[in-house]
């Protein structure tokens, strides 16, 4: 289960050049409590293992899970391969077959995408399950950069600066083997 959206908007009025004047809705987004593993756990039905036994998931799935036409998704992912021919390694166009209203089947297009092409391509979306996707995403990354400076803030070991302090560890450290192999 995903936490709700909190979103605010607000009317603003926008002019075009022909004096006419639109209704665009301004958000701001409140407080939130993002956190990928919110959302991941909803992601697990669409996520299949591929042939290579990789994670993978296909464009039909994706379409189903953002709420957008499966056309719009094959339409971004060209586009996403044409900006970025060296992404093309994370999506493999393959077919599905398609039941028909009458009962006949056809073969579709699709692609099949990796864990870094379906976050290239997702990053794209809008819509209210994307800008979900997009904080979660950021908050997950926001936690391992705070756990990365953390670590990097915790020396693990102490360069002596001076000579008496590099004797004195040279000391500890050999006092310190002499006892755990007595202990042993």
């Amino acid at each position: 289960m995903t936490a709700p959206v909190r979103v605010t908007c607000r009317d603003s009025t926008r002019h075009t050049s022909d004096a006419t004047h639109h209704r665009a809705p301004s958000i701001i987004t409140t407080r939130t409590s993002w956190s990928l593993k919110s959302i991941v756990p909803s992601l697990r039905p669409i996520v299949t293992r591929g042939t290579a036994g990789k994670p993978v998931t296909n464009s039909r799935d994706v379409a189903r899970y953002f709420g957008k036409p499966h056309n719009d998704v094959l339409k971004s992912i060209r586009a996403l391969l044409s900006q970025a021919p060296a992404c093309a390694g994370n999506f493999s166009q393959t077919s599905e077959t398609v039941a028909m209203p009458r009962g006949g089947s056809r073969q579709e297009p699709a692609y099949l995408m990796d864990r870094d092409g379906f976050t290239l391509l997702a990053m794209g979306f809008t819509g209210p399950k994307a800008l979900q996707f997009k904080m979660a995403y950021i908050a997950e990354f926001n936690a391992m950069e705070a756990e990365l400076e953390a670590q990097v803030s915790k020396p693990q070991f102490v360069i002596p600066q001076t000579l008496p302090e590099a004797r004195r560890l040279a000391a500890e450290q050999a006092w310190g083997e002499k006892n755990a192999v007595s202990m042993v």
